[in-house]
């Protein structure tokens, strides 16, 4: 859930979206130019909903997954495997 990029390399900015009122009109994804407003009460009832404990739990889910994924994936795998419950056996 989110409303735009917060940072970009460098190298993707030409990639960015780019607005008519802004004099840049290159990508243009949407007629409105600052976004849409309509995410804001569904962001705010989603933090509500999760409470401090719920989004401190989300947080460190996220974090920990984004860390997993730039792993190679040789070791991903075997992390996986190591881990893997005999429960989830297909054979």
């Amino acid at each position: 859930m989110g409303v735009g990029p917060i940072c970009v390399a460098e190298h993707l900015v030409p990639f960015l979206p780019g607005h008519k009122l802004f004099g840049n009109a290159a990508n243009q994804v949407s007629g409105a130019p600052f976004g849409s407003a309509g995410i804001l009460p569904i962001t705010y009832g989603y933090i509500r909903m999760m409470g401090t404990e719920g989004l401190t739990r989300a947080t460190k889910i996220a974090i920990l997954s984004a860390n997993y994924l730039q792993l190679p994936q040789r070791i991903r795998t075997a992390l996986f495997t190591a881990v893997l419950p005999a429960s989830w056996d297909t054979k």
